[in-house]
């Protein structure tokens, strides 16, 4: 389990932090949940005052929802698509993109408090072979590198291959594995720490 941990905060370090999103639209369509949603939930007044609040300060559209004991609570307000006036609702994708980036740092902040991660390891030392033979850096590069964006890794977001099949596929639900296909053998873009990408 303990290296099923590292493997997999590196993993996904190394698939999250070298990419930059990709600036294309998806379409919102008026759409229904299958949720069923605790109406008279305890903090419903409250969220629902938060999530106007949001949207008050020129936030296009928003989502809040809780699963707790009370059962689970989601509301949308504002706008999934400005320029057609589509009403934000629960079912519309959010994507994380750069979001990510800052759950994962502090996932790893953490494993390196409770002194399970060394950032200044190289990524080899979490990593087996079989995953990363083809990447380069990934011998000399380090976690905290991976998280300064100095590592020099190849960015999948950047790939031709990649791109194409994005544009084809919006909505495709990656797999942090299928992200490793795409830097695999290509060529870094300096050397570890002298460069920011």
């Amino acid at each position: 389990m303990k290296n099923t941990i590292y493997k997999l905060a590196a993993l996904l370090a190394l698939s999250i932090f070298s990419c930059h999103p990709l600036n294309m639209e998806v379409p919102t369509e008026t759409c229904s949940s299958s949720y069923k949603i605790n109406k008279s939930h305890p903090k419903a007044e409250k969220l629902q005052a938060k999530l106007e609040e949001i949207v008050a300060l020129d936030i296009p559209g928003a989502v809040i929802a809780i699963k707790d004991s009370s059962g689970i609570w989601a509301a949308a307000a504002g706008y999934a698509k400005t320029e057609k006036s589509v009403p934000m609702e629960l079912c519309h994708l959010q994507f994380g993109q750069s979001v990510a980036k800052t759950y994962m740092a502090t996932a790893i902040l953490l494993l390196y408090q409770e002194g399970k991660i060394d950032l200044d390891a190289t990524i080899d030392t979490y990593l087996p072979d079989t995953l990363i033979q083809h990447i380069g850096n990934t011998q000399q590069a380090t976690v905290r590198m991976l998280l300064n964006h100095t590592s020099g890794i190849a960015e999948y977001t950047s790939q031709p291959d990649f791109i194409d099949f994005y544009l084809r596929n919006p909505l495709h639900q990656f797999e942090p594995m299928e992200f490793l296909p795409y830097i695999s053998n290509k060529p870094v873009y300096f050397k570890p720490s002298e460069g920011y990408k």
